[in-house]
């Protein structure tokens, strides 16, 4: 595992782990989703248990309705007055049943059977009074009265109320628990939403940390400590990780190629130093040589210097001898010319 995060560059590290931190976004984000769904279900039901409690009293209401109207017709007097409240009772009836249609779509699953008893008496109480308007528009009140107005239509009424009752009950307990249910699953789901939250945040810091301490920050560390020391002229640096497919492999790929070039460098700067060293002790010696001969040849011709007064003086001697030889070599001849002379006399004589 730590090779295949050596092998990924710093980046593309970076960009996995904003796209952990992305990907935490959005998982907290689906579970609030989910919570905010949930909830919204929940009031969703609550809204159309409010709306069948209100259909229930629109229902009752419409019951009350019909009834006075049959009572109107009861009472009336004259044709005219009997089809109006007829017409009246007809209309209450149709609003009664579209009412209960209505209701039926907004039920449970769990409130279908129940309803289906009360659909069956508001069925059986719209037939009856049907038949009370057909009575009354055809025959007249007093039939009208006589078919309605007895223990049968009573008990028909009283059977509608309690199912109706019945129902409503039931209706108003499923708010009650659909209420308690939604306040429920709002406290569990902020709950939850911050365990998410704090869990994930946690663990993705801590895996952030983690890889960054193992994989960015200690590497770089080390190459600046190692960098440090090749700076103060330490190039006795170990280099590993040089392997590494990332940035820090390839500044350590860098520093040990620098390394080299860095000890390349201090040998040549070393070999030139032994050079000069080497030139100024052979200019030591061409001195020391040089001021060496410098005396000798100033003794030899100091030498010289006497020899030549010595041979100049000698030369004066000479030439004072070779004066006072041809004095006497002129002498010599005088005399030598005077003896040829005589011995020419003696001869002669």
């Amino acid at each position: 595992m730590k090779s295949l995060y050596a092998n990924i560059s710093i980046s593309a590290k970076i960009a996995a782990l904003v796209s952990l931190m992305a990907a935490l976004a959005l998982a907290i984000g689906g579970v609030g989703l989910f919570s905010i769904s949930t909830y919204y279900q929940i009031t969703s039901r609550f809204d159309e248990a409010g709306e069948r409690a209100a259909l229930a009293e629109r229902v009752n209401g419409l019951v009350n309705e019909v009834v006075m109207e049959s009572r109107g017709i009861y009472m009336s007097s004259e044709a005219p007055l009997v089809r109006r409240y007829a017409n009246n009772l007809e209309g209450g009836l149709v609003r009664l049943e579209q009412t209960v249609a209505t209701w039926e779509t907004r039920l449970e699953p769990g409130d279908r059977a129940a309803f289906a008893k009360l659909s069956a008496n508001v069925a059986e109480f719209v037939r009856f009074r049907r038949e009370l308007v057909r009575l009354g528009v055809e025959t007249g009140a007093d039939a009208a009265r006589t078919f309605g107005d007895n223990d049968a239509n009573r008990a028909v009424r009283t059977a509608l109320s309690r199912e109706l009752k019945t129902v409503a009950d039931a209706n108003t307990q499923s708010i009650a628990a659909l209420g308690a249910l939604a306040e429920t699953t709002f406290s569990r789901s902020i709950l939850l939403i911050v365990i998410a939250t704090l869990t994930g945040v946690a663990a993705i810091m801590a895996f952030v940390i983690a890889v960054a301490t193992r994989t960015i920050a200690r590497p770089v560390r080390d190459v600046a400590a190692q960098l440090d020391r090749v700076g103060s002229g330490d190039f006795a640096v170990t280099i590993d990780g040089t392997e590494r497919a990332d940035e820090v492999g390839a500044l350590r790929r860098a520093l040990r190629i620098f390394i080299e070039r860095g000890k390349e460098a201090a040998a040549l700067q070393a070999l030139a130093k032994r050079e000069q060293d080497e030139k100024t002790r052979r200019q030591a010696v061409i001195v020391a040589h040089t001021s060496d001969f410098n005396s000798a040849i100033g003794a030899v011709l100091q030498g010289l210097s006497q020899a030549a007064l010595s041979l100049e003086s000698t030369a004066e001697t000479m030439s004072s001898l070779a004066g006072t030889a041809g004095q006497s070599s002129d002498e010599i001849r005088d005399t030598a010319s005077a003896c040829s002379n005589n011995l020419g006399a003696v001869a002669a004589a």
